[in-house]
């Protein structure tokens, strides 16, 4: 269907497929007032998800495909009337879709839930889908900003740090939640629905046993560990040993096509290899952190307890308490075994998530 749909826009609306494609080379190339930004690089595919699911409500393409030829659903019969009628629903959501105020009004939300670069946004699908709900609220159920910024804040953190839309079949999960949505009568049904998506992703059980596990799983990437990063980013942490905010090591053009910033082993690789230890040990999510390039350099391959103390030394005080705490590291690493250390990070990583959570969550 990613392919068909494109297809019939060329023979039923070719202006329809020349502004998508518009839209979509335009995210990719920095320029004032154009489609731009840092999260996605947008695809046609991405646009007719958005734009079907805000027309039809309606995220199987399959169905969308036997829609945007006329087939009456419920009957399987095909009439040209039935085409003109959802070929021009199409245009008229389409054009809120490519709408450049809805379109940054919606990742300027995204990003001030964390998620302020490509590298942390795990699925494109929760962009893509979360935008069509963001759409649905805003012209449909007529929130104002604050509501929409309130509202949508929550839920994209809670869809990326929970895998929302790729547990399962993508399409499956968004089907069913327009559904749900189709039906509903006012804003209030709408605002309550969501916070309830929000608080049934967000469970005790979800922080306590989901992320704690996921920190014994192995490298520094995917849903849990952007999420981590994520939540720094919402409570404005400082990279380790440093005053610089982990945000800005994302900054666009920071750093040009080099990362402005370093993965590393709070336990050294290299250190925990000469102790016996394996890749699946020393590569625990649970033991990475984000560095600056220098503090990387100066911490090597050294011991904890040979780096930590000249750390301490070097910095101020309450500097040095406060990024630790930002880090979620053990103010008494130096005391612990590697096992003992990756058990109390763990503890202290869900606690940087719920309080990120607390912040943001909807009243």
């Amino acid at each position: 269907q990613d392919d068909f749909i494109p297809t019939l826009l060329s023979v039923y609306d070719s202006d329809v497929r020349g502004r998508i494609e518009a839209f979509c080379i335009a995210s990719r190339i920095p320029q004032a007032n154009s489609s731009y930004n840092e999260l996605m690089n947008v695809d046609m595919g991405h646009i007719i998800r958005v734009t079907a699911a805000l027309a039809f409500k309606r995220a199987r393409l399959g169905f969308v495909y036997k829609l945007m030829r006329g087939t009456d659903l419920s009957t399987n019969k095909v009439s040209q009337e039935l085409l003109e009628e959802n070929l021009e629903k199409f245009r008229c959501s389409l054009d809120k879709v490519l709408d450049l105020n809805h379109w940054h009004a919606f990742l300027n939300i995204a990003k001030s839930a964390g998620f302020v670069h490509t590298k942390l946004v795990s699925a494109s699908s929760t962009i893509v889908y979360s935008y069509a709900l963001y759409l649905i609220a805003k012209t449909e159920f007529n929130l104002s900003s604050d509501e929409l910024i309130s509202i949508f804040r929550a839920w994209f953190y809670a869809a990326s740090v929970s895998s929302f839309y790729v547990e399962k079949t993508t399409e499956t999960v968004a089907e069913q939640q327009l559904t749900n949505i189709k039906d509903m009568k006012s804003k209030d049904e709408f605002i309550a629905y969501m916070k309830k998506s929000v608080k049934d992703r967000m469970t005790d059980d979800f922080f306590d046993v989901r992320i704690k596990n996921a920190f014994d799983e192995l490298n520094a990437q995917g849903p849990f560990w952007n999420g981590f990063v994520a939540s720094q980013i919402v409570l404005g942490h400082k990279t380790l040993f440093s005053t610089n905010s982990i945000a800005d090591r994302f900054a666009l053009g920071a750093s040009g096509s080099k990362n402005n910033y370093d993965i590393h082993h709070i336990f050294p690789k290299h250190f925990l290899e000469q102790q016996g230890y394996s890749k699946k040990d020393f590569d625990k999510r649970a033991n990475f952190v984000i560095l600056d390039y220098q503090t990387n350099i100066e911490i090597s391959d050294k011991n904890p307890k040979e780096y930590i103390p000249e750390f301490k030394n070097k910095l101020n005080s309450e500097i040095f308490k406060s990024t630790m705490e930002q880090n979620a590291i053990p103010e008494n690493i130096t005391e612990l075994t590697y096992e003992q250390f990756i058990e109390k990070r763990k503890d202290k990583i869900i606690q940087i998530f719920r309080n990120a959570y607390d912040m943001i969550k909807p009243e």
